[in-house]
């Protein structure tokens, strides 16, 4: 299974590099590289530079996540969540080349641009709904998940932690994966969603922790 996961990510990104050569050609000379919520192109960049960012930020992540599980002190505890952080590497990166796909698409087709925003709520979404549910299995470790120091100090606090938050961050996804499809896109919302996620888990660990002490 762990060699299904490398191989579909290495087949991802080389796509994505395979994509940006087939398409060079036909991409205006300045493409956009951002886009606000509501779908307006704001940000502008040379295509013999931006073509390849996404690229290659995803080959850099296909060869530098794995080396996270052998240089973290706690890397004993990758064994005990193998298959759950290779899907997290490979939610990740597909999600990236989704993204890619989608500067293409709309750099090619500027009069759909509108439809940017929910396209990519909808891919983070989708993101943090697989995170979420990833979240409660992972162990101890010092690079993936809520890492508060209560957490890392104490395994309970840690499992605990992890869950509650990997529900808000599914949850989270739920409701942005929602407002994608039906074109709600709020700012505020999405701003709010972003808060819980962060310190809802944050102030849940420091109150375990207060609760044993």
């Amino acid at each position: 299974m762990k060699q299904s996961f490398i191989i579909f990510r290495i087949i991802l990104v080389a796509a994505s590099f395979l994509l940006a050569i087939w398409v060079y050609p036909q991409l205006p000379q300045i493409m956009p590289i951002h886009w606000n919520i509501e779908g307006v192109a704001d940000g502008f960049g040379d295509k013999s530079r931006y073509v390849w960012l996404l690229p290659v930020i995803s080959l850099a992540m296909l060869i530098f996540m794995p080396l996270l599980a052998k240089i973290d002190p706690k890397k004993a505890n990758y064994q005990e969540f193998a298959l759950h952080w290779e899907a997290m590497q490979t939610t990740l990166i597909l999600v990236m080349q989704f993204i890619f796909f989608l500067q293409i698409h709309f750099s090619l087709n500027p009069s759909q641009s509108d439809f940017m925003g929910n396209y990519m709520l909808v891919g983070i979404g989708f993101l943090f709904i697989i995170f979420g549910y990833l979240m409660s299995k992972i162990k101890q470790n010092y690079f993936i998940g809520i890492r508060t120091p209560w957490a890392l100090e104490n395994t309970d606090n840690w499992d605990k932690t992890q869950k509650l938050g990997g529900f808000i961050m599914a949850l989270g996804g739920v409701i942005m994966l929602v407002c994608g499809i039906f074109s709600y896109l709020n700012t505020y919302l999405l701003l709010t969603i972003f808060i819980f996620m962060v310190f809802i888990p944050m102030l849940y660990s420091y109150l375990l922790f207060k609760g044993k002490h």
